[in-house]
C-alpha cells in the first residue's frame, strides 16, 4: 500500500461542492484556499483501491464548521469513487497520531522556498552518505559538521517533511526513521508545482 500526506483536493470541484451544498469554501483575501485531506491511501485490500482519511480531534467534531469540512471530503471522495473516513484521536494508532502532532508545528514555520530548495538538494545528496543513520542522528552529525547551531537540520527536515517535499511512512516512529526510509521527490519541477498548488 502506499500512502501520501495532505492530499491536495482540486479547486473547482470543491467549489461546485461547496456551491451545491451552500456551504463557504476557506478563502484567503478573496481567493479561494486549497483544501487537503490529511493522507491518501492505496490499498489493493479496500475495495475501491483508495480511501482518504481526515484526521480531527474528537471534540472539533461538535463544530459546524469542522462538519461542513469533512462533508465536503466525503462529497468529493465520493465523486472520485474513493473511500473517505475520519479518524481521531480515539480511532488512530499513537504513532500516527504523534508523527502528525510533530509534523503540524513545522506547517507554520515562516520559510523562503528558494532556502528549502537549497536545503534539500544538500539534505537528498546527505542522505544517500548516510542512509543506514537513524534521522535524528543523521541531524545531529550535520550539525556538528557544518557547525550549524543544534537542532538545526532537524528543524529543516521537519519543514520539508512538513511540506510534503520530503515523505515518509506516517505509521513508523519518527525516532525509528533512518536516512533510508526518507523518499525525496524526483525534481525541483515537482517541488514548484507543489509550492504553486500551496
Amino acid at each position: 500500500s502506499e500512502l501520501r500526506e495532505r492530499y491536495p483536493l482540486l479547486r473547482d470541484d470543491v467549489k461546485d461542492i461547496s456551491d451545491e451544498l451552500n456551504i463557504p469554501v476557506i478563502a484567503h483575501k478573496g481567493i479561494q484556499q486549497v483544501s487537503f485531506s490529511d493522507f491518501l491511501v492505496s490499498d489493493d485490500a479496500h475495495p475501491l483501491g483508495q480511501y482518504a482519511i481526515d484526521v480531527r480531534y474528537s471534540a472539533d467534531l461538535s463544530s459546524n464548521r469542522a462538519l461542513e469540512a469533512i462533508e465536503l471530503q466525503r462529497r468529493y471522495w465520493i465523486s472520485k469513487n474513493i473511500g473517505f473516513y475520519v479518524a481521531t484521536e480515539r480511532n488512530l494508532p499513537k504513532t500516527v497520531l504523534d508523527n502528525v502532532e510533530w509534523l503540524l508545528p513545522a506547517e507554520k514555520d515562516p520559510f523562503l522556498i528558494e532556502d528549502l530548495y537549497k536545503q534539500y538538494s544538500f539534505l537528498k545528496e546527505q542522505c544517500l552518505n548516510y542512509s543506514n543513520y537513524y534521522l535524528i542522528d543523521f541531524a545531529k552529525e550535520i550539525d556538528t559538521q557544518y557547525c550549524l547551531g543544534l537542532g538545526e537540520s532537524l528543524r529543516t527536515i521537519r519543514q520539508l517533511m512538513a511540506k510534503r517535499i520530503i515523505s515518509f511512512d506516517i505509521r513508523k516512529p519518527v525516532r525509528a526513521l533512518s536516512c533510508g526510509d526518507l523518499v525525496f521527490r524526483e525534481s525541483l519541477v515537482e517541488l514548484e508545482l507543489l509550492n504553486a498548488a500551496n
